[in-house]
């Protein structure tokens, strides 16, 4: 099973890949702030890339926000929506 196999998924919620890395990433690693997602990703894609992506799938209530003064320190998690979401495509690639 490959990213590809699971584009139906993606399209079923209008996700893109990068959405689904970096909800995927806020999952693996639990509560993380901004800063340390856009260091994470910067493995993967830009600092900038990896910030719109982080704010396409907030919009999209897959990641939820807790707010601080800063927001280069606000915390993000996974919503609800965004772990069946991950589920999905989880079940997906192990063939369930």
């Amino acid at each position: 099973m490959n990213a590809f196999e699971t584009n139906s998924i993606r399209e079923k919620y209008r996700l893109s890949w990068d959405e689904e890395y970096i909800i995927g990433m806020v999952n693996n690693f639990g509560n993380i702030n901004t800063m340390s997602i856009l260091d994470e990703a910067d493995k993967v894609m830009s600092p900038a890339t990896a910030h719109k992506w982080l704010t396409s799938a907030h919009k999209k209530k897959l990641l939820l926000r807790k707010r601080t003064e800063d927001k280069r320190s606000s915390v993000f998690y996974v919503s609800e929506k965004g772990k069946k979401i991950l589920r999905e495509i989880g079940d997906a690639y192990v063939g369930n």
